[in-house]
């Protein structure tokens, strides 16, 4: 670079910035939909767990947006194709965590927003099902299964507002 000019912060950005996740700051950055589904067994709240389909992790329901879908209805479309629960989503985010995924051959770092989803029914058969398990357990359990943080917080976070009754983003009468 000819002295006296500086590059832009872009440029630096791009071309030197690593984080600890090994993508560059310069990385694109996506947006997908998770469903935390739940029920009530036993006064108790219980939480659906499926395994991802490469590392065999434990995880929630998610995916990339659908097209003409809100993020709430394509949550509860990830949550019957992985998980084969249909219900009812809640309108409000219970909180959000970061994934790296390969996206047309690049990395690319996705803000995964989770949704809660009261499961309604449970299918014997669905589309994943030959590729995913599926799992209900209570959520201090689910907490220590999953891998990311922020699921786990917002596990946390969830299970301490349905102690109250708020259920699904709305306020729910016992």
């Amino acid at each position: 670079m000819p002295a006296g000019l500086e590059p832009s912060q872009r440029q630096v950005v791009l071309a030197f910035s690593r984080d600890r996740s090994g993508l560059s700051e310069g990385t694109m950055k996506f947006r997908q939909f998770a469903a935390l589904p739940y029920r009530m067994r036993d006064d108790a709240v219980e939480i659906l767990l499926i395994t991802t389909r490469k590392k065999g992790r434990w995880s929630v329901p998610k995916g990339w947006p659908v097209k003409h879908c809100s993020p709430q209805e394509t949550a509860a479309v990830e949550a019957y194709e992985e998980g084969g629960v249909r219900g009812t989503v809640g309108t409000k985010r219970i909180g959000q965590f970061r994934k790296r995924r390969i996206k047309k051959k690049r990395p690319v770092l996705c803000n995964v927003e989770i949704f809660p989803l009261e499961v309604a029914r449970q299918q014997l058969d669905w589309p994943e099902r030959q590729e995913r398990r599926r799992i209900w357990v209570r959520p201090r359990e689910a907490a220590r299964l999953v891998k990311k943080a922020g699921l786990r917080r917002a596990i946390r976070l969830f299970v301490t507002h349905s102690g109250n009754r708020i259920i699904a983003g709305v306020d729910k009468k016992v």
